[in-house]
């Protein structure tokens, strides 16, 4: 059987519901916690962070699987990138992963959008290549899940995809979710996905960035509010 059989498959059908989500604003990244776990040091950005940056989005076999699918080519295509994320840090939880043993930065990763594809914040990460098939995207993003959970919360109106909604529960509060995208072809990323908990839930066609003349499936990954910390 296939992994994405009975999944939908279509566009985003949004509804109204009512949940909650972090208060915002946050606080400003200077006064922010690092997020620890075994082997991982997640941190907020600093300035200097930039170089390292640049040189994992400038290797064209980490960016391919980006949006764009294009390598940074200068240091200043890397600044560009940055922007939405310094112009918005107060709606965004952007962190630098790092080895905890040394500080060495191998990559960036965190809530890099409020209201998303499917209509919940969303979560991403990169790694340098040196560090892929190594266990630390799923490390990641266990860590920054167990850490965005504990978050103050307030509850909101918001309209999210009804492919996230437990069947009968639009009109009570539903179980908050967080979500995360790749695309088939990032078996990877899907596989640390499934590892760290969250349930594909939909498949949204879209124009391919990489190609505006082709379609592509984004695999949209969801994780529930556990619980326990609603509590």
């Amino acid at each position: 059987m296939a992994a994405n059989e009975g999944v939908i498959r279509g566009a985003v059908e949004l509804v109204a519901v009512r949940s909650t989500l972090p208060v915002v604003p946050y606080p400003p990244p200077e006064q922010r916690s690092a997020i620890l776990t075994e082997r991982l040091l997640i941190r907020p950005f600093r300035d200097n962070d930039v170089q390292d940056l640049f040189e994992m989005n400038s290797d064209p076999e980490v960016a391919q699987w980006m949006a764009t699918g294009i390598a940074h080519a200068t240091l200043e295509d890397t600044k560009k990138a940055l922007e939405p994320m310094l112009q918005n840090v107060l709606e965004r939880q952007d962190f630098i992963i790092c080895l905890a043993s040394t500080g060495q930065v191998i990559g960036q990763g965190g809530q890099h959008r409020r209201c998303g594809t499917l209509g919940w914040p969303e979560i991403g990460y990169t790694l340098k290549k040196a560090f892929w098939g190594q266990g630390y995207g799923t490390e990641f993003l266990k860590g920054f899940l167990q850490w965005w959970w504990t978050l103050p919360r307030a509850e909101i109106d918001l309209e999210v995809d009804m492919a996230t909604v437990p069947e009968g529960q639009t009109g009570a509060p539903v179980p908050e979710c967080i979500v995360a995208i790749t695309i088939e072809a990032n078996k990877a990323s899907r596989g640390v996905m499934a590892k760290s908990g969250l349930e594909l839930v939909r498949l949204n066609p879209v124009v391919d960035l990489r190609d505006n003349t082709q379609t592509i499936d984004l695999f949209c990954h969801a994780a529930r509010r556990p619980q326990e910390s609603q509590s």
